[in-house]
């Protein structure tokens, strides 16, 4: 019974790290559009904007997109993900 207490209370900590980072995310991706917008920036606009955009891009820019998408992750995102990557996966 320990053990199953013991992962579920991993399982919650889990989640709420996930919400956190979640919400880096957006925070990070909200000031971004803000620097672009500047004062005409609005939430519901960069997302209308969004869809449109990828749709009618080249495959050349969408692939270039992909490449920078790093960029704009929180540090503690991109440290999360380079720690569970496995050596092989680093590789590839």
């Amino acid at each position: 019974m320990d053990n199953l207490q013991k992962i579920d209370e991993k399982i919650l900590r889990l989640k709420k790290r996930h919400e956190k980072v979640q919400t880096q995310q957006a925070i990070s991706f909200m000031r971004e559009a803000q620097k672009i917008f500047q004062d005409r920036f609005s939430p519901d606009m960069a997302l209308g904007i969004l869809p449109e955009t990828w749709t009618t891009a080249s495959e050349t820019q969408k692939t270039e997109w992909k490449k920078r998408g790093r960029d704009f992750r929180p540090p503690l995102v991109q440290n999360n993900q380079e720690r569970t990557q496995t050596p092989e996966a680093t590789h590839q």
